[in-house]
């Protein structure tokens, strides 16, 4: 499966290599349209409550919104600059210590300017695992340690599985008091980047799923690769086709059908139900166009409506729209 997905992702790197360079307006428009995503994803990750909008609102006009806890909004500003830190670096071939201590000291120095861009001198604890982290004697030696398996590493792995392991691993030491995981984040697309490949954005639906493959990535590296590298397939009430699916891709290829897979159907549900503390009163593609796009795009929904590749056009709007 994890060969398969690597010769997916690396048909598509070759489809995109064939519109480089991105330059000028474009390079920015793509480097900015990645900022608002991962800084609120990664953020949400950890608890943050800001939404996409308001991330949006804060990172490009500078305002913020009432009824939100302060420190949220010191984590997206300075996970905003350390993500234009990691974006300096696109062009460089290495990853150093002094680049994942600076990356954190951008974005914890707000918050707490002794810890910024420090390893911690306390013990910690990861919240649901049974697994401990590094001890704080031995924070140094690990990381260096790190850094030298990036340099000598890593080009005996695919981009993609390195990225996967540089998170898991410098996760795993959890070098500092707080920012861990966004850290690992930003240096896990770092290194993506830097070979030419998009950013991997952790839509935070999926973070049980997260979790729960870098835990057990303690034991078996497979599946939080696989997840890291994987492409959800989605679908408006996807229950309903995907048995279908699976038959037919069996009949077709003679081996079973397996992906990650996300319902907006189930998403929107849920949505709804945070937003106005009530069951939604009907779920159908066009219902949830109308309620979460508006009536313009409702009308072009309408227009063209079960034809698949316009309902596809539109469960991928709901879907980013959702996340």
């Amino acid at each position: 499966m994890l060969q398969n997905q690597l010769k997916k992702i690396d048909i598509y790197k070759t489809e995109l290599d064939k519109k480089r360079p991105f330059e000028g307006h474009l390079l920015e428009q793509i480097k900015n349209y990645y900022k608002i995503g991962l800084t609120y994803s990664s953020n949400a990750l950890e608890g943050n409550t800001l939404t996409e909008s308001e991330t949006k609102v804060l990172l490009e006009d500078g305002l913020t919104v009432g009824g939100k806890p302060f420190k949220d909004f010191l984590e997206t500003e300075g996970h905003a600059k350390a993500y234009d830190y990691m974006f300096s670096l696109i062009n460089s071939n290495k990853i150093t210590k002094e680049n994942i201590l600076e990356m954190h000291h951008l974005f914890y120095n707000s918050i707490d300017p002794k810890n910024a861009g420090k390893y911690r001198d306390i013990e910690v604890l990861i919240t649901g695992s049974k697994y401990p982290v590094c001890p704080v004697e031995e924070i140094e030696a690990q990381m260096n340690e790190l850094c030298k398996w990036i340099n000598e590493k890593r080009q005996d792995y695919h981009p993609v599985v390195f990225a996967a392991l540089l998170h898991k691993k410098l996760v795993f030491i959890h070098p500092f008091v707080d920012g861990n995981g966004r850290i690992s984040r930003l240096i896990m697309n770092l290194a993506l980047i830097q070979k030419g490949y998009m950013i991997a954005i952790i839509p935070p639906v999926l973070r049980q799923e997260y979790i729960y493959d870098l835990e057990i990535a303690h034991e078996d590296d497979t599946k939080f690769i696989e997840f890291i590298g994987g492409l959800p397939l989605v679908a408006h009430n996807i229950d309903f086709d995907y048995g279908f699916l699976c038959e037919n891709y069996n009949r077709v290829y003679k081996k079973e059908f397996n992906r990650k897979k996300s319902c907006t159907m189930k998403m929107y549900r849920k949505w709804y139900k945070d937003q106005y503390d009530e069951n939604a009163p009907c779920a159908k593609l066009g219902d949830v166009v109308l309620e979460l796009l508006g009536n313009e795009e409702y009308l072009s929904y309408l227009s063209n409506s079960h034809r698949g590749l316009n309902d596809a056009e539109f469960t991928q709007k709901v879907y980013e729209n959702l996340i």
